[in-house]
């Protein structure tokens, strides 16, 4: 029996029954994705003191010295990061096929796309993000004349040697464009699509914010998610997303880390704007031929008995969902109000 042969009744059951179950698989991964780093960092916290042991049991004082260094180091803080990175958006991700019945080739969508469409696609997603950059430098703008400092964000020490800085390029820009784009646009979205090609946009979306820990890159992640979303639904394809995700972060490296130091805070201003009005303008006008050309998917009516509003509210209502905004709320609030460094000062 197919769904349109089904019972109203059948139907409404088996489909909240369904997406409050997606729910509870996409909020226990992202549940396990938080808490791994912790777990991974104690045992190397356990590892590691037992070699600092060893070493210091020694006459070696040189080899203990160079492994503190080693510790305590940027080197070290991007490596840990580069392995975290892999492991958070892999391994507690793949629950959600395995908890929903569904394969991960079935969810992950990696098909083909026409070179124009794939440029247009690239081009307006970047446009969003340029959309985000604005909202985010706003927000900041307001919590600034607010409370009188900026917002706090995550940010890495960039290493001194080239091997290490080619390491961080890695890091930073092609790591998370092929694993977060697989967790965020792939499991999570493509799990959600049966409900709503938009509804799994927005919701990927809003997870993708939240989970950055922080208010600037919430509303910037949730913007631009919105942008990697829609490339996903267009050409139903992971690969224009992940471009995009690398452009993005690439991007950042080359403005921020590369060309910054060289210029005034002025003269970086009006790069930054000159670049983001420029974003901005071609990601419009592809964003248009787009609408003209390939807006058929964006309109496709869901094939679901739910409301949207019924929909939202499975989604958001489930036990590890509640517990994983939760999670995500405290995060932001600890870290803008500086609880921590209150207490630990």
């Amino acid at each position: 029996m197919t769904n349109n042969e089904m019972p109203y009744e059948w139907r409404y059951y088996y489909e909240k029954r369904g997406l409050r179950n997606t729910s509870n698989m996409i909020g226990l991964a992202f549940i396990l994705a938080t808490l791994l780093p912790t777990v991974i960092m104690l045992i190397f916290g356990i590892v590691s003191g037992i070699i600092v042991g060893i070493i210091s049991l020694g006459t070696d004082v040189y080899a203990y010295d160079r492994f503190m260094y080693f510790l305590e180091g940027a080197e070290f803080a991007l490596i840990s990061q580069f392995f975290l990175s892999i492991l958070m958006f892999t391994l507690p991700f793949l629950i959600i096929p395995v908890g929903t019945k569904r394969s991960t080739a079935e969810i992950v969508t990696l098909k083909k796309v026409s070179p124009l469409l794939f440029i247009l696609l690239v081009f307006m997603a970047l446009g969003m993000t340029s959309l985000g950059n604005g909202a985010s430098t706003g927000l900041n703008a307001l919590w600034q004349a607010v409370f009188g400092r900026d917002m706090q964000t995550v940010s890495f020490i960039i290493p001194d040697n080239i091997f290490m800085k080619i390491f961080y390029v890695i890091t930073v820009s092609i790591v998370p464009a092929l694993v977060e784009e697989f967790a965020m646009r792939g499991l999570v979205l493509g799990s959600l699509r049966k409900y709503g090609n938009m509804f799994a946009v927005v919701m990927s979306s809003l997870l993708f914010g939240l989970m950055h820990g922080n208010l600037t890159q919430f509303v910037f992640a949730f913007i631009t998610g919105i942008g990697l979303g829609l490339c996903v639904i267009i050409s139903d394809s992971l690969w224009p997303a992940i471009t995009v995700h690398f452009i993005n972060n690439f991007m950042s490296i080359v403005l921020d880390d590369w060309i910054a130091p060289h210029l005034s805070d002025s003269e970086y201003i009006w790069m930054f704007i000159i670049y983001m009005a420029a974003l901005f303008v071609i990601g419009l006008a592809a964003f248009i031929i787009i609408m003209v050309k390939y807006k058929k998917p964006l309109h496709e009516k869901p094939d679901t008995v739910l409301s949207l509003g019924q929909r939202t509210e499975l989604f958001i209502v489930s036990p590890a969902m509640i517990i994983l905004l939760l999670i995500f709320v405290a995060q932001i609030v600890i870290l803008e109000t500086g609880i921590l460094t209150y207490l630990y000062a």
